[in-house]
C-alpha cells in the first residue's frame, strides 16, 4: 500500500512539473536572457481632418502630428521597467528616462520606432506621442529629494499639462504583448485621448468688440495613462479670443482642444469691448466633448437674448456623429 501511495504522489509530481514547463509565463522570469522587441508607432491617415490640414485620405508623417514620443513598458504587476522619449525638433533624439534623468542614447533610430530587450514575460506597453510639455512633471522641479520623473506604477502614471488651460491635442496607445524566446515586432497606432471645442458665432461681430472670453466650467490638466480617463479633478478655465479681422463680419470661429470627455460642462461666452465692459453674455449647458470628435457650438450672441440655446453638432471631419450645439 506504501508503495503505491508512494507512485502516486511520484506521478502527481511529474504531472504538476509538465504542466508549468507548458504554462506561459505571467511574469518576466529570473533567466538573463533578453529578446529584442520592436514596437512602430503607424503614421496617422486623415480623412478631411482638420487638425492638421493636409487634404483629403492624407498619410502624415509623425513629425507633423507630435514632436515628442514615449515609449513606457511596465511588467505583469504594473511595475515600470522600462521608460524611452524620442524627440523631432529639426533632428531627432533618443533618451532613456530614469528617476533624475533623461540621458541621451547615441544608438541610430527611425522616429516612432524603438526597440527594447526583455526577458521572457507578460508586459503592458504604453506609447504616448504630443508637444514638449507633456507627462510626468519634466518642466516642474519637485521638492528637494523627490524625483524629477518619478517611476510610478501603470495605475499611477499620468500626463500632466500643468494646468487645465494649457492641455493640447495628445495622443495615446496602451496595450499588453508576450516577450518569448525570439525577437518580436509589434505594429502599434496612437489615438487621440480629447475632443476638440468648437464655437461659432453667426451674428455679426459689433465694431466695439475687443475680445470674446469663453468660461468653461470643468475641464481637466491631467490624464491617468492606467485607467485611460482625465483624472485628479476638473477646474474651470477660460480661452480668450481676439476679433479684430472679424468685426462687423458673420461667422468668427474659436475653437480648444479639452481631456475633459466624462463630465458635462457649462460654457459661458462673453462679449468685450476695450477697458472691459460687457457687450454680450450667453451661457451653454449642458455641453458634452467625445473622445476624437469635435462638439461645434454655433448661434448668435448678440440677438439680445441672454438665455438662447446654441446648437450643438458632431464634426464628421475628426470621426462621424459630430454633436452641434445651436444657442
Amino acid at each position: 500500500m506504501l508503495m503505491k501511495k508512494l507512485l502516486f504522489l511520484l506521478g502527481c509530481a511529474v504531472l504538476i512539473s509538465a504542466c508549468k514547463k507548458n504554462a506561459e509565463p505571467d511574469t518576466p522570469t529570473g533567466q538573463n536572457t533578453k529578446y529584442p522587441t520592436t514596437f512602430k508607432v503607424a503614421d496617422f491617415t486623415f480623412n478631411n481632418i482638420t487638425i492638421p490640414t493636409t487634404g483629403s485620405n492624407s498619410v502624415v508623417p509623425l513629425q507633423e502630428v507630435f514632436t515628442n514620443l514615449y515609449f513606457l513598458i511596465f511588467d505583469s504587476n504594473g511595475k515600470v521597467i522600462s521608460r524611452l522619449e524620442q524627440q523631432s525638433n529639426g533632428t531627432d533624439s533618443l533618451f532613456r528616462i530614469t528617476s533624475n534623468a533623461r540621458k541621451l542614447v547615441t544608438t541610430k533610430f527611425t522616429y516612432g520606432t524603438i526597440t527594447d530587450s526583455l526577458v521572457v514575460g507578460k508586459y503592458t506597453l504604453v506609447a504616448v506621442g504630443g508637444r514638449y510639455r507633456l507627462m510626468f512633471n519634466p518642466d516642474v522641479y519637485p521638492a528637494p529629494g523627490t524625483d524629477l520623473f518619478p517611476a510610478t506604477d501603470l495605475l499611477q502614471t499620468g500626463i500632466n499639462f500643468g494646468e487645465a488651460g494649457m492641455t493640447e491635442s495628445t495622443y495615446v496607445y496602451k496595450g499588453e504583448f508576450q516577450v518569448r524566446e525570439s525577437a518580436s515586432e509589434h505594429r502599434i497606432t496612437l489615438d487621440r485621448i480629447g475632443g476638440l471645442l468648437e464655437i461659432k458665432i453667426e451674428d455679426a461681430m459689433p465694431s466695439n468688440t475687443y475680445t470674446i472670453a469663453a468660461n468653461i466650467t470643468t475641464e481637466f490638466a491631467n490624464y491617468n495613462l492606467g485607467g485611460s480617463l482625465p483624472w485628479k479633478g476638473g477646474t474651470g478655465t477660460s480661452f480668450i479670443a481676439d476679433p479684430i479681422d472679424w468685426r462687423g463680419i458673420a461667422g468668427f470661429t474659436m475653437s480648444k482642444y479639452m481631456l475633459n470627455t466624462v463630465i458635462p460642462f457649462e460654457v459661458e461666452l462673453v462679449a468685450i469691448q476695450k477697458g472691459g465692459n460687457q457687450i454680450a453674455r450667453k451661457k451653454i449647458s449642458p455641453v458634452f466633448i467625445e473622445t476624437n470628435k469635435k462638439t461645434i457650438l454655433s448661434g448668435k450672441l448678440f440677438d439680445g437674448m441672454a438665455a438662447s440655446g446654441f446648437n450643438v453638432s458632431i464634426d464628421k471631419s475628426w470621426m462621424p456623429n459630430t454633436t452641434v450645439v445651436k444657442f
